[in-house]
């Protein structure tokens, strides 16, 4: 970007005196220019992922301190920290980009022609056009299974079934073999797990805002309203992630059950230390909490899962 500065801010109007690098109202850069690749990077990292120093002391301090990151956030003391949407965008975002890679590193590895055959009406189910939807998809699927490769056509192998070729017949068979796939093929079944570790970092991420609502009367009493609720279940959640992330990383260079145990039972401990230092509650207070909203969690963490699993079958992208 030309570096130029101009002696009135294009944003707000306000009068500079030329030795600004930002204008004292509105905020804005005062250089001015056409936007330059690099610039235009570095200044989507410098707002929405703000991978500095800042974020670095941040993280260091969400997972040194748990709890502690938020309630200094809800107390006013802002600008030293990353702001916490920023932090689960920028940990969801590097999530998202490291089960990708370890995906594609383990499609390429394993990449194998699919191996599904029909057993023409040989299935425990009767196929006929007037099955509904859903029976449809289980009878081919289980007659499908763990087979080996044809190369008949999907109207050809639904002709064999008795089945008309119509469009949903023919989604029905897609799906079928979406599940067969999975169901009896080791690498299309550790590919569709890679898909789905790689999408269901954003799935939560949408669905933060439900989980908050849902658990916001638990703490009615400790007069925290839902917004600094959210603030420490994005803070939260992005420790999640980071530990995830890391537990991952430690797999695929030095496969061990052991790594996911030690993850789950350090954020365990995460969790009931975070609500006890924000919301200031003795441990008992924490615990029976934490009875309610870890169910809680899982039924929102599951809609997410299954929307996330449903897209990736739909799709046919694993």
């Amino acid at each position: 970007m030309d570096q130029s500065s101009t002696s009135r801010c294009l944003n707000c109007g306000r009068s500079l005196n030329g030795s600004e690098r930002y204008c004292p109202a509105c905020g804005q850069s005062t250089r001015t220019g056409r936007i330059g690749l690099r610039s235009f990077l570095s200044t989507f990292i410098d707002n929405y992922l703000a991978l500095d120093a800042k974020w670095l002391r941040s993280t260091l301090l969400l997972l040194a301190k748990p709890g502690f990151l938020a309630a200094e956030y809800v107390k006013g003391r802002r600008v030293r920290y990353t702001h916490p949407f920023r932090m689960l965008f920028a940990v969801t975002l590097l999530f998202f980009l490291a089960a990708g890679w370890l995906r594609n590193k383990h499609k390429a590895q394993t990449a194998q022609p699919v191996q599904v055959k029909v057993n023409y009406n040989t299935g425990p189910v009767a196929l006929n056009d007037t099955l509904p939807f859903a029976d449809k998809v289980a009878g081919m699927a289980l007659q499908l299974i763990g087979k080996q490769n044809i190369t008949d056509s999907a109207a050809v192998q639904l002709a064999h079934w008795g089945l008309s070729p119509a469009g949903e017949n023919l989604r029905a068979y897609a799906w079928a073999s979406r599940f067969a796939r999975i169901a009896g093929n080791p690498n299309d079944r550790q590919n569709f797990i890679q898909y789905f570790t790689s999408k269901i970092s954003w799935a939560l991420f949408l669905f933060l805002p439900l989980f908050g609502l849902l658990i916001y009367p638990l703490f009615l009493k400790t007069k925290r309203n839902y917004a600094e609720q959210l603030v420490l279940i994005f803070y939260v959640q992005s420790a999640f992630f980071l530990g995830m992330l890391l537990s991952m990383l430690l797999n695929a260079v030095w496969p061990l059950a052991l790594w996911t145990w030690l993850m789950w039972l350090w954020f365990t401990y995460y969790l009931v230390r975070s609500y006890r230092t924000f919301f200031d509650l003795p441990v008992r207070a924490v615990l029976w909490r934490m009875l309610l909203i870890v169910p809680i969690y899982g039924l929102v963490a599951g809609l997410a899962l299954g929307l996330t699993a449903l897209a990736g079958l739909w799709s046919g992208e694993f």
